[in-house]
C-alpha cells in the first residue's frame, strides 16, 4: 500500500515513579496514506495479574520495563526486550512475544543471575545469522555498580547471557560473558545485512 510499519516499545512511570508502576506501551506508525501516518499507542494488559499492566507467576505480581530495541524472528515472531520487575526486590530479564506484529503479547517468565535476582537489567535479544530463529541470545548487565573491593563483581562478570531455544519462550539462566567489561548498557547489531 507504499506504507511503512514501525513499531516502539517503552515505558511510563505513575504516582510516585516508583518502578513496580510502570506501564509497558506498545506504540505503531503506520505511514500509509489511508492510516495518515498517525502514531497509535496503547498500554499493555496482561492476564492473571492483580493490575492490567502486571503479570504473575513464581508467586510474585510484575510489571515489564521495555528496554532495548524489539528484535524480528524469521518466522515473523516479534520480541520485545523487557525488565520485569516485582516490588523492587526481583527483576529478571524476559521478553514480550507477539506473533502478530504486536496486536497481542505473551510474557515469558525469563531468567535471572543465579542466586541474584535484582541485579540484571537492560535486555537485548537477537537471533544469530544461520538461526531459523528458535534460538535467540541474549546479553544483560549486571547492574551491581559496586567496587569490587566493597563486594562487587569483577569485570568478567558484568555483562551476561542467556540462550532460548524455543523462540524466546524459556531461557537458559543468566551466566557471565568471559570478556572484561564495564556496567553500562549491551547492544548488538549485525554487522553486514542478512
Amino acid at each position: 500500500d507504499g506504507g511503512a510499519r514501525l513499531g516502539c516499545a517503552w515505558s511510563q512511570n505513575y504516582g510516585s515513579g516508583a518502578w513496580g508502576d510502570a506501564f509497558a506501551y506498545w506504540s505503531t506508525l503506520d505511514a500509509s496514506p489511508a492510516a495518515g501516518g498517525r502514531w497509535q499507542s496503547r498500554a499493555l494488559a496482561f492476564k492473571g495479574g492483580d493490575a492490567p499492566n502486571h503479570v504473575s507467576f513464581g508467586g510474585r505480581q510484575w510489571s515489564a520495563f521495555p528496554t532495548q530495541n524489539p528484535a524480528i524472528l524469521p518466522s515473523g515472531r516479534l520480541l520485545v526486550p523487557v525488565t520485569l520487575i516485582s516490588n523492587l526486590q526481583h527483576k529478571r530479564a524476559s521478553v514480550l512475544v507477539s506473533e502478530d506484529e504486536g496486536a497481542t503479547f505473551a510474557v515469558s517468565a525469563g531468567t535471572f543471575i543465579p542466586g541474584d535476582e535484582i541485579d540484571q537489567w537492560e535486555t537485548t535479544v537477537w537471533s544469530p545469522t544461520g538461526s531459523n530463529g528458535s534460538r535467540v541470545l541474549m546479553f544483560d548487565r549486571m547492574n551491581d555498580s559496586r567496587n569490587v573491593s566493597a563486594g562487587g563483581p569483577v569485570p568478567d562478570d558484568r555483562l551476561q547471557s542467556a540462550e532460548s531455544l524455543d523462540g524466546g519462550f524459556t531461557w537458559s539462566p543468566l551466566a557471565p560473558v568471559r570478556v572484561q567489561t564495564v556496567v553500562s548498557r549491551s547492544l548488538v547489531t549485525p554487522l553486514a545485512p542478512p
